[in-house]
């Protein structure tokens, strides 16, 4: 946070309160397939792997996710609205597995790819 503001102040930026925040469609694509990662991590991981690896999983895949959202939106790669979006898209996956795909993703697609 710092950093950001004595970034602005050695620009002579301004900041202004009336300019909202908009997201650009290939971010809210990002948030989408959020929503999917936990169903790609349960086909590729087996039945009995460990919680904490799938974790690891999911995270690496929502920071590719992100990573490749900020190289594909913009001319300027901005590693910080990358890392912002790689947050944003685990946060959704964490929270669509445990609210939406869990019952369904936990009996039916778990090692469906890769048997014990």
């Amino acid at each position: 946070m710092l950093y950001v503001i004595t970034s602005l102040a050695e620009q002579n930026a301004t900041i202004d309160p009336t300019q909202g925040a908009t997201f650009d469609t290939v971010q809210i694509a990002s948030v989408l397939i959020g929503v999917f990662i936990p169903i790609l991590v349960a086909l590729v991981t087996k039945h009995s792997t460990r919680a904490s690896v799938k974790s690891v999983l999911l995270a690496a895949l929502s920071a590719l996710t992100g990573f490749l959202t900020e190289f594909v939106n913009s001319a300027d790669f901005v590693w910080q609205q990358a890392l912002l979006t790689s947050v944003v898209t685990f946060v959704t996956g964490t929270a669509a597995y445990f609210g939406l795909w869990k019952s369904t993703v936990d009996d039916t697609l778990k090692g469906t790819l890769v048997k014990d």
